[in-house]
């Protein structure tokens, strides 16, 4: 046990390691910065930043969220402040505990602690979880809570103590607040545990009843707004069952047929549309494709051309399931199936679910174990675990280099690079101006503002009424308005025309590269007659990406606000 304690610790160092090296290297983008604020506010004011009293549910300004990851984020953001560290810590935090608990999970699972480090090591190493443990996303959080529930149950099971059992019961409740794959998986989950140990439950039946009920008192608060409240409209909107290009599709079989049209929706139906498009993303996440070559084409969830794991362990994947038998016994083999095959499914109903990383971030411990599983073919061997583990090692060397070097220059506009150094240099200079005006028109400026900043929450709650853009706030300009500071976009087409008209000395005004400013037009070499640089953001390659301006000259007041 000593030795199995060692290794895990080393495991856990590199682990730490991976995660929190160049932390801060990437830009927090939009749903960070909104976790970010919400920890913030909560800390404050014991609100969210819409003035929602200790919510069930987090209202952000584009969506509804489930709020855990906000509560937990926000000790964090109070010791290590609004920026980079305080938001991402919770997500390292929570992917250190998911390595510890899937090697305590393995390890109630199958006996075997050389298959427990294994798997720890795979997920310790495995570009799928160190990327989302690197970034603000919930689900490393819903992770831990799945497997602690998950261990906790079994060693409630194996020591005979009911008070495991009421731990398990938390987590598992808490994973509904955390994202929205765990409201299908975790209730399909249980009752696949239920069958799969129905004897065990049997004996105590009364127990698991009350246990049951207190699973739901603690899970109805969120139960309305999954079902039939905010929740339901965000499922709406990504579901195969809502893809209007799936409905245009019908509609075109259907006019297209020769046959009658009984027979043509006998054939072209929403039935047979769902189907097809649920089987597909289901195949999908477990194609070759998508876990060892190229992974999730969403440059935000992934290093693009590269797999959501290492592509030599496709072959230990395949050994595993014959080692299946050999690692574990009759109910935990099944257990351990059970997850694999439920894992994918939340994913599969909704569009593009096949290869979303993040909705299928619940297959890693299951794969993560067959692949250990596998890896006890060569382990036992101490020259063919020095090839596994030299092997992996050197391919985890190339994609760091790959994800700390080219990754952040390569792939910078998906982190919305940029907002921070021109929210930072507002922040020091805006007592200088009477009136601020933010293009809106690039990604929400905001949040971004109010992140940055630090603008405090109570404030906001107080002077916020609406994000919603209305025209001729100010002339030729559509947007809203929060205190001096104006969001919103320039209506008409020559907008360096409408810049030198309107702009006045004490306006500062943040205005974009092809967009206020035509081509690679640099303003701070050759500004347009009447205006003049305040600050001009470089992208990473040193072309400028968006620049502060005002008017040249004396004055002192802001353009005149419409009525």
């Amino acid at each position: 046990m000593k030795k199995y304690k060692l290794w895990l610790g080393i495991i856990l160092i590199l682990a730490l390691f991976l995660r929190l090296y160049k932390l801060n290297q990437l830009e927090l983008f939009g749903d960070e910065l909104d976790v970010g604020y919400h920890a913030y506010s909560l800390l404050l004011t014991g609100r969210d930043y819409r003035g929602q009293k200790w919510p069930v549910y987090i209202h952000s300004f584009s969506e509804w969220r489930a709020p855990l990851l906000m509560y937990a984020a926000a000790p964090f953001v109070g010791v290590f402040g609004l920026n980079e560290w305080g938001v991402r810590l919770p997500a390292v935090f929570f992917g250190i505990l998911d390595i510890i608990f899937l090697a305590l999970f393995v390890w109630e699972l199958s006996r075997k602690e050389e298959l427990a480090l294994v798997s720890a090591f795979l997920l310790a190493v495995a570009p799928w979880h160190i990327h989302y443990s690197r970034a603000a996303f919930e689900v490393t959080l819903l992770l831990f809570l799945l497997l602690a529930g998950g261990w906790a149950l079994l060693r409630g099971w194996r020591q005979h103590q009911k008070k495991m059992f009421w731990l398990a019961g938390l987590a598992f409740a808490l994973t509904f607040y955390t994202y929205s794959t765990a409201n299908l998986f975790t209730p399909s989950f249980l009752l696949g545990v239920a069958i799969i140990y129905f004897p065990k439950i049997k004996r105590q039946f009364s127990f698991w009843m009350k246990w049951g009920l207190v699973m739901a008192i603690l899970v109805t608060p969120l139960f309305w707004m999954v079902i039939r409240g905010p929740a339901a409209g965000r499922f709406e909107l990504i579901s195969i069952f809502h893809d209007p290009q799936a409905r245009a599709q019908i509609i075109f079989k259907r006019n297209t047929g020769v046959a009658s049209p009984l027979v043509e929706r006998f054939f072209h139906n929403k039935a047979t549309a769902w189907g097809k498009s649920l089987l597909a993303n289901y195949l999908t996440a477990f194609s070759p494709q998508f876990l060892f070559l190229t992974g999730d084409p969403r440059p935000r969830h992934n290093l693009p051309q590269s797999g959501e794991f290492f592509w030599p362990l496709i072959f230990f994947l395949a050994a595993g399931f014959w080692q299946l038998k050999k690692c574990f016994s009759k109910k935990e083999r099944r257990l351990l199936l059970l997850w694999l095959l439920l894992a994918p499914l939340p994913a599969a109903l909704t569009v593009g679910g096949g290869n979303h990383a993040t909705r299928l971030f619940l297959l890693l411990p299951p794969l993560a174990i067959v692949m250990a599983s596998g890896l006890m073919l060569v382990w036992q061997k101490r020259l063919g675990a020095l090839v596994a583990v030299a092997a992996i090692l050197i391919l985890l060397l190339f994609w760091e280099h790959n994800y700390l070097v080219h990754y952040p220059r390569e792939q910078y506009r998906y982190w919305h690079y940029g907002y921070r150094e021109a929210m930072t240099w507002l922040n020091d200079h805006q007592g200088n101006y009477s009136q601020i005006i933010i293009n809106n028109s690039h990604e929400p400026a905001l949040i971004r503002y109010l992140f940055w900043i630090k603008r405090d929450p109570a404030w906001f709650q107080k002077h916020f009424h609406s994000d919603q853009e209305k025209k001729g706030i100010l002339p030729n300009w559509q947007g809203f308005r929060l205190g001096k500071v104006f969001f919103g976009r320039i209506s008409k087409r020559d907008k360096v025309a409408w810049l030198q008209k309107h702009l006045l000395p004490k306006t500062a005004y943040l205005a974009f590269q092809k967009d206020e400013i035509p081509g690679d037009w640099n303003w701070q070499k050759a500004p347009p007659r009447g205006l003049r640089v305040l600050k001009l953001i470089h992208d990473p390659w040193g072309k400028p990406l968006m620049e502060w301006i005002t008017k040249q000259g004396p004055g002192n007041q802001g353009i005149r606000e419409r009525n």
